[in-house]
């Protein structure tokens, strides 16, 4: 389900890049991109929200300084939600600097893949034989 999340924020990156002509020799917009902008981004947060569930039912938020990967997914998930509240409420405000939705959503793009990374990459390589990490994939 993580991976899913992933290829959604792939995918909603290359379409806000368009809507904001960041592709280099690309002119055009197709017709309707912010509406599939929205669409795909509720179908991206809908499927994050099971994963979170079992991640705080199951493990709760840690902060163990002896797991640094275990810490750093507890405080990038809290990061994350925390991101996409203000993005939302970006999207909402009127008369903003235009800098600052591509920002929001990028460091939301950006937390969506150290999230993946330390959680999912990590699970389907394998954890490494030193590890003393308790908790299974």
């Amino acid at each position: 389900m993580s991976t899913a999340v992933l290829i959604h924020a792939v995918d909603l990156l290359l379409m806000s890049t368009l809507m904001y002509r960041g592709l280099p020799f690309v002119d055009w917009q197709p017709r309707g991109l912010p509406k599939i902008h929205w669409v795909i981004g509720v179908v991206a947060f809908a499927s994050c929200i099971p994963v979170a569930f079992y991640c705080l039912y199951d493990f709760g938020f840690q902060v163990d300084w002896g797991q640094p990967r275990v810490t750093l997914h507890s405080l990038a998930g809290c990061a994350f939600f925390g991101a996409f509240i203000l993005k939302v409420t970006l999207v909402r405000t009127r008369g903003l600097r235009s800098w600052m939705l591509p920002l929001a959503g990028g460091v939301l793009a950006t937390l969506t893949v150290v999230l993946w990374s330390i959680s999912a990459l990590w699970c389907l390589n394998g954890p490494p034989r030193t590890s003393r990490v308790t908790w299974s994939c």
